[in-house]
């Protein structure tokens, strides 16, 4: 009975053995098949022997599979991002199971390249009009993951500490702009918010948008005002420091500084563009409103502003809109004043022919502004259709702005062809221009 188990024990031994043979037969296989230039034959073989118990922890399997998807990425063009995943599995496992210094640092620098090369996938997405921030989130988060263990090795090389903290900053940007939860956002970019690296512009435009979320007005402005002593020709940062003053009344001593901006940066539309916007809410201030010197100062400002921006990008879509609603909103107040002098007329007969001369003479400047706002919220009718990602509110608003004018110099053939533009746009809610 002994030699029975004796017998069976030295078959399974054999058996065993000759098994982890042929998997190490794989492997050398491999090399013949690279060297026969069978790069189908070579993969099965290597592919074998990764997954197989008694070689998958063999650094030549992992090292010689590198190799192998490596050439098949060079010569195959119809399944690359497959093949660049099996590259950089196969390296990844290398280096884990690398002992050599020289080899690990040799494998680590590979590996980083391919890092690099999903970071600047990402910048590349990040950087679209509009910005892809899902595609770029997903990309930084890999270029993370892929240097992530490879800090050992490469934490003295500045250009790792570039890569890990740019990368947080970015995925904490993408993230905020995706709408995921405050908490994932911040917990990204606490750990490297103090690092001199991360003092990229849109580090400073993510803090404040998250203390203006939590309602730290005194945060939110200060990290604006701090990203500019980093980024003083920084346009996202000028932009939400004028929404910021937006929502609390633009300052005087503001307008300056925009002023400075437009000086040290003349080719720069989106500097005219937010004087143009500022100017235009002084204009809604009563105070100005019912002065007529002032509204006409004022009303120059925001129409050279806007004139400017347009000049320097004759197409955006925003620009032409808001200067069409800008002059939309003189024929308004021309109309307005003529209804005042109406009154006056009503209650002041011996000044009719005075007050009636002044009225036709608001009557022209009305009808002028008119015929201007109309092209010009057509024009912007027309390059928001053409977005990608068309802005519905302020279709709409144009759309409105248009069907008010059109009724009131008695294009009726037009105001229809709008208002059936306007019933068949469901997501037209709102009622102003």
């Amino acid at each position: 009975m002994k030699r029975v188990i004796r017998t069976c024990l030295l078959l399974w031994l054999g058996c065993c053995a000759l098994q982890a043979a042929a998997q190490r037969i794989e492997v050398q296989n491999t090399y013949s098949y690279i060297l026969d230039k069978d790069l189908k034959g070579a993969r099965r073989s290597i592919d074998k022997a990764a997954y197989h118990p008694q070689s998958c922890n063999l650094l030549k399997t992992w090292r010689l599979r590198t190799q192998v998807y490596e050439m098949l990425l060079r010569s195959d063009t119809t399944n690359q991002e497959a093949l660049a995943d099996s590259v950089l599995v196969s390296m990844q496992r290398w280096f884990a199971l690398e002992t050599d210094k020289y080899e690990r640092l040799y494998v680590a620098g590979n590996l980083f390249r391919l890092a690099n090369n999903s970071f600047r996938k990402a910048v590349w997405y990040f950087n679209q009009q509009p910005r892809l921030f899902d595609s770029a989130f997903y990309a930084f988060e890999r270029a993370a993951a892929i240097a992530r263990p490879l800090e050992p090795v490469m934490k003295t090389h500045s250009y790792y500490d570039s890569l890990m903290v740019l990368a947080a900053v970015d995925m904490a940007f993408c993230s905020y702009q995706m709408k995921r939860p405050t908490q994932e956002t911040e917990a990204l970019l606490q750990p490297v918010a103090n690092h001199p690296i991360s003092a990229i512009e849109h580090r400073f435009v993510l803090q404040a948008l998250l203390a203006r979320d939590r309602g730290d007005t005194t945060a939110w402005l200060q990290y604006l005002l701090d990203g500019q002593a980093q980024h003083p020709a920084s346009i996202a940062l000028a932009n939400e420091e004028v929404i910021f003053h937006l929502q609390r009344g633009v300052p005087a001593s503001f307008l300056p500084k925009l002023e400075n901006w437009i000086a040290q940066n003349p080719e720069v539309a989106d500097f005219y563009f937010m004087l143009g916007i500022c100017a235009n809410q002084y204009l809604q201030q009563p105070a100005v409103n019912n002065n007529d010197s002032l509204y006409n100062q004022w009303t120059h400002k925001a129409n050279i502003a806007y004139q400017a921006a347009l000049q320097h990008a004759p197409g955006n879509p925003v620009y032409t809109y808001n200067y069409g609603v800008l002059i939309f909103n003189h024929s308004v107040h021309y109309n307005e004043r003529m209804n005042q002098l109406g009154q006056q007329m009503m209650k002041n007969p011996r000044q009719w022919d005075e007050l009636e001369t002044e009225r036709h003479s608001l009557e022209k400047l009305r009808n002028a502004s008119l015929r201007l706002a109309s092209v010009q919220l057509e024009k912007s009718v027309t390059l928001t259709r053409q977005q990608l990602q068309p802005d519905d509110q302020m279709l709409c608003g144009a759309l409105r702005a248009l069907d008010h004018i059109y009724m009131l110099v008695k294009d009726y053939e037009k105001e229809q062809q709008t208002r059936q533009m306007l019933a068949a746009f469901d997501k037209c809610t709102d009622t102003t221009p």
